[in-house]
């Protein structure tokens, strides 16, 4: 086989996985392949998947280089009304969480898995969230359907329970103003579950 045939023939893990003929693709490291056989951080599926319209195309990079993306959550900071504290709104976030996402999940458009909401990753995602944090809650479904996948990479505990973890990105506006949010879900053998969210820094 030529070297040209070799490259045409080789696909990332990411559809590999979806195409069920690599079992070991589920637990890839920080780094896709994609069809060229160069080892990247943000591939979104090789060029293939990407012209099937079943993966999402990378995202687009803002003047310093840094990817982008749209905004999927606005919310004003007051969906839950006005807390003197923010234990008090953390509480009442929580408590939100739990009635309208917990035990639900929601399939993600950039790279299609279904990321489950559960006890776990609300109360981790809101034990730490300053109050645009805990305001973006109130908005998890669409934060989970519409972030951009970013990469993936193994539990850094090496917990053999944690097939891998998968960072994601969005855009939250809260207010009058425009925030980079990472996204982090866990993935088990009974499915992909949302750990945390936050507000990156510094971008």
């Amino acid at each position: 086989m030529d070297n040209r045939k070799r490259r045409q023939d080789v696909r990332c893990l990411q559809c590999q996985r979806r195409d069920g003929r690599n079992r070991f693709a589920r637990a890839f490291l920080t780094r896709c392949v994609d069809d060229t056989g160069a080892s990247k951080l943000q591939v979104r599926g090789c060029s293939r998947c990407r012209a099937d319209g079943q993966a999402g195309e990378r995202q687009p990079r803002d003047e310093n280089g840094r990817w982008t993306a749209g905004e999927v959550v606005s919310v004003s900071g007051g969906e839950l009304g006005e807390f003197a504290e923010t234990k008090e709104l953390r509480k009442a976030t929580m408590q939100y969480a739990r009635d309208n996402f917990v035990g639900k999940s929601y399939v993600n458009e950039s790279s299609g898995h279904e990321l489950k909401v559960t006890c776990q990753g609300v109360k981790h995602a809101a034990s730490k969230a300053n109050q645009a944090e805990l305001s973006i809650m109130t908005n998890l479904d669409d934060l989970l359907r519409y972030a951009k996948y970013e990469c993936s990479y193994p539990d850094r505990k090496g917990r053999p329970d944690i097939i891998a973890a998968h960072k994601y990105r969005a855009v939250a506006k809260v207010g009058n103003e425009s925030l980079n949010v990472g996204v982090i879900v866990r993935e088990f053998p009974d499915g992909h579950k949302h750990y945390n969210y936050f507000i990156l820094k510094d971008e």
